[in-house]
């Protein structure tokens, strides 16, 4: 099934196309009539537009080429100057390059046996030439449910990226032929690698190393002896940023150019928009759209400024971390405080510059998921927690609840070290993640204690789920022993404690009838 990200992918190769041959008319426009303003300054826009957007959708070279062409049009087109015949002729030139780009990737990516992947498969590449490390993080990192793949050198790691790019790069800084910074920029170099993630590892911890980690594009840097928790969390925040639907952004703006100009911005980017223009709707659009970020104009109608309204979203603990980004044209330094103080995260001016815009809101919600990895999940399963799993669970009023106990768990750990029952609840974990929809929900609510929600599911499908995932747990060799556990179903009709309630007395059922079995709630 087509991932989201190449649904968005997709679209983007559509318009871009559409758009070329737009920039191909506007050049013989300007080819017949160098003094066409309105020709120059469209084609202005185009450039600006590609030089933006291609890098987001994982298509650097088109950003690169575009950026040729907007730094020879805009300046042109600010002081009304006429271009001449070899400007034109660059311009077509980098047009058919921009063509052949779109073409080239689009073909590699047709061909690639990734797409036939589940949007749940999350591939990391670990370059470690230790070979100790490498047998020691490699079972950690598969029982964590992720696929991984390992090579010790740079030249392997080369080959292995031109094969098939990783979701995310673990890469060791000094290798036997090179370093991984070297790797690092080969990965982001490469058409989609721009949006992966990439972790260097290295027992040189020293400041100018991961300064230089920075430079070169990883996303982290992680010392040895190797924090495998720390790791782990650093995965999860790029396996989220993969899996995840399209974001909801809220933007507080009357004015209805400047609403219309945000929107189109936004929502090239594949992001959810929702314009609140009336400052009276503002606590209803919040409560119903639920946003994952909030822009924020200042000047506002009816009496109420947007730092008013900043400070009333900051008294709510439902959007305490919610990323806040100011877009206004109030620009004087005592204006930019007094956004800070009122709890915004960001000031961005206008005329909205889309790249600053675009630049500022991913970094807001990347830095948002890192948060939430760390407030939501469970660092050993990577499922929600408890609380998380109660507050995602009021979207939900019609579903079905499975609540997992593992069978006879002390006695794993009596038998054989608390480290082997830490690998099963993480197996656990793994096959709860791989098995169910990126819809449903799925927490560790205790020690060997699991929930699933599975929306829009009746009480029977809820019971066939559990049976399936019952059968495959107990089919997993964990090291030399086996193990089972208990569940209970419900169905799921309304707030989530009712059904937890009568899944957790099914699954004690469960557990006196001999455990090893799923139990429906009496309903």
């Amino acid at each position: 099934m087509t991932s989201e990200l190449e649904s968005l992918r997709i679209r983007f190769r559509t318009s871009t196309a559409a758009r070329l041959a737009e920039m191909q008319a506007l050049v013989e426009a300007l080819t017949c009539d160098a003094g066409d303003r309105a020709s120059l300054d469209a084609l202005a826009r185009h450039f600006h537009g590609l030089a933006g957007l291609g890098t987001t959708y994982g298509y650097p070279s088109i950003s690169t080429l575009a950026d040729e062409g907007e730094a020879i049009a805009v300046p042109l087109s600010r002081r009304g100057g006429m271009p001449e015949a070899a400007l034109i002729e660059r311009w077509r030139e980098l047009i058919a390059a921009i063509g052949a780009e779109l073409a080239r990737v689009e073909g590699q990516r047709d061909d690639d046996p990734a797409e036939n992947e589940p949007a749940s498969t999350f591939r990391v590449l670990l370059v470690e030439d230790d070979r100790e490390i490498a047998e020691y993080l490699l079972p950690i990192l598969r029982g964590q449910g992720f696929i991984c793949d390992h090579v010790a050198t740079r030249a392997d790691a080369f080959e292995a990226l031109a094969d098939r790019l990783p979701d995310a790069l673990v890469c060791d800084l000094v290798l036997p032929d090179g370093t991984g910074y070297d790797v690092v920029e080969a990965l982001r170099e490469m058409p989609g690698g721009d949006g992966k993630g990439a972790i260097v590892i290295s027992s040189h911890d020293a400041f100018g190393d991961r300064m230089r980690a920075i430079q070169v594009g990883a996303d982290a840097f992680e010392g040895k002896p190797l924090d495998v928790e720390a790791l782990v969390r650093r995965l999860r925040v790029f396996q989220e940023r993969k899996e995840q639907t399209p974001e909801r952004i809220l933007a507080v703006e009357d004015d209805p150019v400047q609403a219309v100009i945000i929107r189109r911005i936004l929502e090239s980017a594949g992001y959810e928009i929702e314009i609140c223009s009336d400052p009276a709707r503002f606590d209803d659009v919040m409560t119903s759209f639920g946003p994952d970020l909030l822009l924020m104009d200042v000047r506002l109608p009816g009496g109420v400024s947007g730092f008013d309204l900043v400070r009333y979203v900051r008294q709510d603990e439902r959007f305490g971390t919610l990323p806040i980004i100011f877009v206004t044209g109030e620009q004087e330094q005592d204006a930019i405080v007094r956004g800070i103080r009122s709890g915004g995260d960001d000031y961005l001016p206008k005329p909205v510059d889309p790249s600053r815009l675009l630049s500022s809101v991913a970094s807001r919600l990347e830095r948002a998921r890192a948060m939430r990895s760390l407030t939501d999940r469970d660092p050993l399963t990577g499922l929600l927690t408890r609380s998380a799993l109660h507050a995602r669970a009021r979207q939900i009023s019609d579903g079905a609840l499975l609540l997992i106990d593992v069978d006879h768990f002390k006695e794993v750990n009596d038998a054989y070290g608390h480290a082997a029952g830490d690998r099963v609840l993480a197996t656990l974990g793994a096959l709860l993640r791989r098995g169910l929809r990126q819809t449903d929900l799925a927490a560790r609510v205790g020690g060997e204690e699991f929930v699933v929600v599975v929306e829009h599911a009746s009480a029977e499908e809820g019971i066939a789920l559990a049976g399936r995932l019952l059968g495959e747990f107990a089919a997993i060799d964990h090291g030399g022993f086996q193990v089972t556990f208990s569940a209970g179903v419900a169905r799921m009709t309304g707030p989530i404690d009712a059904a937890l309630a009568a899944a957790d007395a099914a699954m004690y059922e469960a557990k006196r009838a001999g455990r090893n079995r799923v139990a429906p709630a009496l309903w």
